[in-house]
């Protein structure tokens, strides 16, 4: 490794030390809104404000799309850590991907979730394996098994009153990811995911279908998803999100997003960086609620080791993976 990825991940660890420090701030937000539907937080998916379905690839698709694995050729790990202040939030966890020793590309991912505040103590595993099957040089199906237990204390609710399920029990549940990505043209992504089926929609794992559109022009991608939360299937809830991605060299990139959020009445703004290396990345990011009844901010850091690669995807640059 080089001196700048042993630089990156000094500062990785810098902050990784750091970041405890900030889920200590008082909750003025819901356990709702952290928990973020059951969604796994990744940096790239915090700076496009969750505009990410058609184009992440890599590691990023290990919490997403799972036919997004196919989009970039490599061999990568990545940790990951997130905190939202106001929520006593934070989320830890790490991925593996690799599309380079087979036709078919696989990953797998796990993440711990806490919750620690006054009203809410939530522990939570995620953990999930993703597989992707290319069906001619234009689609690539993809599914992930997830498994997800989670534990609240004993006489714990969520905050600004909104209600956890079982609060105080252990729950433990399995769920499946089935995920499209369609690429007719290499500047050109459409992506389709249904998540957690096979298991009865609930706080924990509420039933969603999410669609979204990517185009990347030389250096510059911009993606738009829109999302339905159907757990309650009378009371539908939408969630629309648009991100640029711009990789101003090799080395960096940088990312922004905006989502607009039905079901938490939030208007929220995303900003990003990477940092690249041929031995890695360093990506950090920041997802702020600039309008809605109890704004939270959202800041996560990923460190990315490339084992090997070839070279990128087909499309979206360096900075989409």
């Amino acid at each position: 490794m080089g001196r700048r990825f042993l630089g990156l991940c000094a500062v990785g660890m810098e902050v990784l030390a750091f970041g405890p420090k900030l889920v200590r701030a008082e909750n003025v937000t819901t356990s709702a809104q952290a928990w973020d539907l059951g969604a796994s937080i990744t940096p790239r998916s915090l700076a496009l404000a969750g505009g990410d379905l058609a184009v992440g690839a890599s590691t990023s698709s290990a919490f997403g799309n799972p036919s997004g694995l196919l989009l970039s050729r490599a061999y990568e790990v990545e940790a990951m850590a997130t905190w939202a202040p106001e929520a006593g939030f934070s989320q830890y966890g790490a991925a593996i991907a690799d599309s380079m020793t087979s036709k078919i590309a696989g990953a797998f991912a796990g993440q711990r979730t806490d919750f620690t505040t006054a009203r809410l103590a939530r522990t939570a595993i995620d953990l999930r394996a993703s597989m992707a099957v290319p069906f001619g040089d234009s689609l690539s199906l993809g599914v992930a098994g997830r498994w997800l237990r989670t534990e609240d204390r004993p006489g714990s609710g969520a905050t600004a009153g909104e209600a956890v399920a079982n609060s105080g029990a252990q729950r433990t549940r399995m769920a499946f990811d089935v995920g499209l990505v369609l690429h007719p043209v290499p500047a050109f992504r459409l992506g389709f995911v249904a998540r957690n089926l096979f298991a009865p929609p609930s706080f924990d794992l509420p039933r969603i279908l999410a669609g979204g559109v990517g185009v990347t022009l030389d250096a510059l991608t911009v993606e738009s998803t829109a999302l339905v939360d159907l757990t309650v299937p009378e009371v539908p809830r939408w969630r629309s999100s648009t991100g640029l991605e711009w990789s101003a060299s090799e080395r960096y990139a940088v990312r922004f997003g905006y989502r607009f959020d039905e079901g938490h009445r939030t208007h929220s703004i995303g900003l990003g960086v990477a940092i690249f290396d041929r031995a890695g990345a360093l990506e950090t990011s920041v997802r702020r609620d600039i309008a809605g009844p109890w704004p939270a901010t959202f800041v996560t850091l990923g460190l990315r080791a490339l084992m090997n690669s070839p070279g990128q995807g087909d499309g979206g640059g360096s900075g989409s993976m």
